[in-house]
């Protein structure tokens, strides 16, 4: 467990429903939990610092729709450094990887199970981010393709059976950017780029044989290639990787 994180914090109104939902949270995770329908005050700067208290917002609650931008290149604006998670989340809000460095660790959708929730959370605790694969490939299109992605800006249809826990810890992601900032040598080539982003989006290595008119071996020798320039070890990592560093060059 995440040892910094001491308390689990609900920001909804829907006080009928948090209750439950709180006394279930702390005995899955044996951490105290609360609600109210504001961002905590310790969290926000007012008394201790943030970071010890891991947030749940309620995407149906009033607070954020209040802190929420239609704007995609702003999203949700967290009133201090706590880092929190979505649960009610709907497709309708767009999500941007800009928001992972504000804090954002997870998102849970409309219908998600209080159990499914529960796993989420005592997987962010350990260090892990709960996102969509849908989601994930979406960002990693844009990473590539910024133009693109401007021209088609809607939110991928998400269902629950996408839901997918990460396998590296958050420390894991900060090592390889601090290994990439020290290999700036590691470049990919284009063809190597292209492969990348099918990897990311969810292609196996016999569809990337298939798209890219190459040899299965062909296509291995080129991940094993791209895992080695970039310092990852599986598919997910590889597309976090693409998420944090391309993203931050096209933006500049």
């Amino acid at each position: 467990m995440n040892t910094s994180i001491k308390v689990i914090h609900i920001v909804s109104e829907q006080i009928f429903l948090t209750q439950p939902f709180l006394q279930v949270m702390e005995k899955e995770t044996g951490l105290p939990c609360r609600g109210s329908p504001q961002w905590p005050r310790e969290s926000a700067g007012i008394g201790s610092p943030g970071g010890e208290t891991l947030i749940l917002v309620d995407a149906l609650s009033s607070f954020f729709q209040q802190r929420s931008s239609t704007c995609q290149s702003k999203g949700f604006d967290p009133p201090g450094a706590s880092p929190y998670l979505f649960i009610n989340f709907g497709n309708s809000h767009p999500l941007q990887p800009e928001e992972l460095k504000k804090g954002l660790k997870g998102v849970f959708y409309e219908g998600d199970s209080i159990v499914g929730i529960c796993k989420g959370v005592n997987a962010i605790l350990k260090g892990d981010l709960w996102f969509p694969r849908k989601l994930l490939a979406k960002w990693v299109q844009q990473a590539f393709n910024p133009e693109d992605a401007k021209n088609n800006g809607s939110q991928p249809n998400i269902g629950n059976e996408d839901l997918l826990i990460s396998t590296i810890f958050q420390t894991r992601v900060d090592s390889i950017q601090q290994e990439v900032v020290k290999k700036t040598e590691a470049i990919l080539t284009k063809r190597e780029k292209e492969i990348l982003v099918a990897v990311a989006s969810g292609a196996s290595n016999e569809e990337i044989a298939q798209k890219f008119f190459i040899s299965l071996h062909t296509a291995k020798k080129h991940l094993n290639n791209i895992y080695k320039k970039i310092n990852v070890q599986s598919r997910l990592q590889a597309a976090l990787w693409v998420t944090d560093n391309f993203q931050s060059e096209n933006s500049e």
